[in-house]
């Protein structure tokens, strides 16, 4: 979650390292070249307003930065722990064996959320970095976190699940298609954007392995994978609480000097891409546990894969560092209104309980036992 040193799993450490993305003008002007004259290092854009070379990143950012990235790897394992022994193979087998929900759930990851980013960048007339930023969120898979989020909106946790291994897998020919597509709208060529393979099978092994192993200590010992699953959790919790704060500390002035339109963008694709897939999967006859999973899994995106995307592709600092603004902010929208949707849902379970209450009788009819229950 921590932006740049998450994205640092599949990217050198001298490129994460060598540019302070804080320090950036975001008034900058940064546009499409109208000839064929651009070197191909800057894919048609310019930067009108660089001023000088980058500056180094102090030391005691660089610890705060990879000790969020420790964290957030290890976060990333106790999640998928916890969501493991919460589920069962049976029910992930069934997903499998019947695939249409995580084929729904493909339709509004890589054919609806990419076309909803490029259709905010167009209306908002946001700039082309600021737009290939927001295009390389919308194109990337969805991300391990949203099995935590399923897990308290009360979601199908295993189809969940394996629509993140899915993604992960389909992303390796979806996620070129659809760059290729869109991103011609603000640059000359795509040819040179590089998809860093290595960190999605990386992110899809972070899913697959820690899951399975979870579900095998649910096959043989539930009690113990409840317990995994009530003390990972709360883990869980604190590391992303922890997180956020330190993303505040880093990012402050970036998030100071975002733009208006930029910041609506990044409150707007997480939000409209749940509320536009949850939409498409009650139009195709889904119930509501599975449209509000679908909906998750296609507004929270691997935010690793799009930032080592714009770290491998574009080696011009100034427009790097201005793609690299959107998915941060996107990343850190996405998580707050998470954690607010999830605080709704719970408080309206709480409210919305049923009390049922049982009498049991004797043989003259006078009550021996009563029991409360709640559904």
């Amino acid at each position: 979650m921590c932006a740049f040193l998450t994205a640092a799993a599949g990217s050198s450490e001298e490129e994460i390292t060598e540019y302070d993305p804080t320090h950036l003008n975001t008034d900058t002007d940064l546009n499409i070249t109208q000839t064929n004259s651009s070197t191909p290092s800057n894919y048609g854009l310019n930067s009108h307003n660089a001023t000088g070379p980058p500056k180094m990143i102090p030391q005691w950012r660089t610890i705060l930065d990879k000790t969020a990235t420790i964290l957030m790897i290890c976060n990333t394992i106790n999640m998928m722990l916890a969501m493991g022994a919460a589920t069962s193979w049976k029910e992930v087998w069934q997903h499998s064996r019947n695939p249409l929900r995580a084929i729904i759930g493909m339709v509004g990851q890589f054919i609806l959320l990419p076309a909803l980013g490029v259709c905010l960048s167009l209306a908002f007339s946001l700039t082309a970095a600021e737009a290939i930023g927001v295009l390389m969120v919308s194109c990337s898979p969805g991300g391990t976190a949203s099995n935590f989020f399923t897990y308290w909106v009360d979601g199908d946790l295993a189809l969940s699940i394996v629509m993140t291994t899915w993604s992960s897998a389909l992303s390796v020919g979806a996620m070129p298609l659809n760059i290729w597509i869109y991103s011609r709208i603000w640059i000359d060529s795509a040819s040179g954007i590089v998809i860093p393979y290595n960190s999605i099978m990386i992110g899809l092994m972070f899913v697959i392995i820690p899951s399975a192993l979870g579900m095998v200590v649910r096959h043989f010992k539930e009690k113990i994978a409840n317990i995994i699953v009530k003390v990972c959790s709360f883990l869980g919790w604190l590391g992303f609480v922890v997180c956020l704060i330190i993303w505040l500390v880093l990012y402050w002035s970036l998030f100071v000097n975002a733009t208006p339109l930029l910041w609506l963008a990044a409150v707007l694709l997480p939000c409209a891409g749940f509320c536009l897939s949850y939409g498409f999967s009650l139009a195709v006859k889904q119930n509501q546990v599975i449209a509000r999973t679908i909906g998750i899994e296609t507004g929270s995106q691997n935010m690793a894969v799009a930032l080592n995307i714009i770290l491998l592709s574009f080696p011009e600092p100034e427009i790097k560092s201005a793609m690299l603004v959107y998915p941060t902010l996107f990343g850190f929208m996405l998580y707050i209104q998470v954690f607010i949707f999830i605080g709704v849902f719970q408080l309206y379970k709480h409210c919305h309980q049923h009390h049922q209450v049982s009498i049991t009788k004797d043989e003259n009819g006078k009550a021996v036992d009563i029991k409360t229950t709640i559904n």
